[in-house]
């Protein structure tokens, strides 16, 4: 079974809100298979690590996605797309990251 260990470096780059109307940070990212291939209508989740509530939405037709106004904290993104294996990564909020 493929891995989507592309989405470990394509997917969430991270980056805070800088408008006042929008409180709160932000995960955005492509969702991408380990060759650099797209990957439209993967299903991703962030679960918030100190309070276990979940956002969910879908990757779009250019593999794009991005979680708005979250809590600062940590993050667990899921990215679940068939035949590719469950990918889990670990994301804070608190400050920009890239990766």
């Amino acid at each position: 079974m493929k891995v989507l260990v592309g989405i470990c470096v394509a997917f969430m780059l991270m980056k805070g809100i800088c408008l006042a109307q929008a409180p709160g940070r932000a995960i955005a990212g492509t969702v991408r298979d380990p060759s650099g291939d797209i990957i439209s209508g993967a299903q991703i989740r962030a679960v918030s690590r100190g309070t276990g509530q979940a956002r969910t939405t879908t990757s779009g037709e250019h593999g794009e996605c991005s979680f708005q106004a979250l809590p600062s904290g940590d993050y667990a993104v899921i990215v679940e797309c068939a035949p590719f294996q469950r990918t889990v990564r670990g994301r804070s909020s608190k400050r920009a990251v890239r990766q």
